[in-house]
């Protein structure tokens, strides 16, 4: 799994921010990497060659330093929109993993420009890695915090991992996270409603998600994956942020 990786750069220090994991999983998986990149489009056309011309320059000294580290390694360079390109280029490739860096626009940077990472994730029917630019480092891959839900998007997610953790040997952390009844439910009650909130629901449910994390991770176990199961309450974005630190 995951032996044809691609990684969108585009001349950026955020975008080259996506190299270290790229590499780390090529070497755990033995796999190759495709550098992509589109060069800046302006209006003049001499300008556009000479970005062109310095795009392909430093595409291929970083293709050639991935190469001497002992890498399998290929480079392409593209044209706008710039993730149409990455999608069309993973589908040539037959990439199975798109590795990239989000570059973290907000307001109106992001209405205008929009998300290329958001249109890759909705669009390339491929597996996608994002990394925050100012995050840490992935020089070596030991644990995988894994959230399941039972949830199809959590099925998917979990496989992904599995693949991961073979190949590397790192460790699962199963994380399932029971959310507190939303406050309106309980104002709901006795208001022209037939509405019963029974106290022992989150209970109830929290003890189902230690059964359903511990039956996942048994299944794991026997299967030869190193694995622990979590199941927790509170909201589910800070607790999985709170388990990931």
């Amino acid at each position: 799994m995951f032996t044809k990786l691609l990684v969108p750069l585009d001349g950026t220090i955020e975008a080259a921010s996506a190299l270290p994991a790229a590499k780390t999983l090529a070497r755990a998986t033995g796999g190759s990497i495709t550098l992509v990149r589109v060069p800046e489009s302006v209006g003049d056309p001499a300008q556009s060659l000479l970005g062109h011309d310095i795009a392909e320059d430093e595409l291929r000294a970083t293709a050639e330093e991935l190469a001497a580290s002992g890498l399998q390694v290929d480079w392409v360079i593209g044209a706008h929109p710039v993730a149409q390109f990455i999608i069309d280029a993973a589908a040539a490739r037959k990439s199975d993993l798109i590795v990239m860096a989000t570059h973290g626009r907000t307001g109106l940077a992001r209405a205008f420009a929009g998300s290329v990472s958001e249109r890759v994730v909705a669009d390339s029917g491929r597996a996608v890695l994002l990394l925050k630019p100012d995050g840490k480092r992935l020089h070596q891959i030991e644990t995988l915090l894994v959230p399941v839900d039972g949830t199809e998007g959590g099925a998917l997610a979990l496989g992904a991992a599995v693949g991961v953790a073979r190949s590397t040997g790192a460790r699962l952390v199963l994380v399932d996270v029971v959310p507190p009844t939303p406050l309106w439910m309980y104002g709901a009650v006795g208001v022209g409603s037939a509405m019963y909130i029974d106290p022992a629901w989150e209970e109830e449910a929290l003890r189902s998600a230690e059964t359903y994390v511990e039956g996942l991770s048994g299944r794991l176990r026997k299967a030869g994956v190193h694995v622990e199961a979590k199941a927790l309450r509170g909201e589910v974005a800070p607790t999985i942020d709170a388990v990931a630190e």
